[in-house]
């Protein structure tokens, strides 16, 4: 499996456990951030992502932010707030997850979405 899908399954992950689990994404305990960092870095572990950045945004308000591992192997330089990470295809997981949100609010319909876009 290649570090892409790795990283990619990684972030979907993440957005599951933070939209499946309101009470573990809302940080505002010592034991609930400690659940969410073993989380993180047990999946981390498991697929063998060398680093990441977590942020967790209650009605837009940043209520938890860290990075995990390192940015750079070679130099060991870790993941802070400031650290870049190529987007690539991982927006898919968000445009995803946006649609499925609206989905269950009753924005959106299956209709609505086949009328809109382009089937080649």
């Amino acid at each position: 499996m290649s570090l892409f899908i790795k990283k990619s399954a990684m972030i979907a992950i993440m957005l599951v456990f933070c939209t499946m689990l309101p009470e573990l994404a809302y940080a505002t305990s010592n034991e609930t951030i400690n659940k969410i960092e073993h989380f993180i870095e047990e999946q981390q572990a498991i697929s063998k992502i060398p680093g990441l950045s977590v942020v967790i945004v209650d009605k837009g308000t940043t209520v938890y932010q860290k990075g995990f591992g390192f940015a750079d192997m070679k130099t060991k330089t870790p993941v802070t707030s400031e650290t870049l990470f190529e987007l690539g295809s991982t927006s898919k997981a968000f445009t995803g997850l946006a649609i499925l949100q609206l989905e269950k609010q009753g924005l959106l319909n299956g209709r609505m979405i086949s009328k809109n876009i382009s089937h080649g």
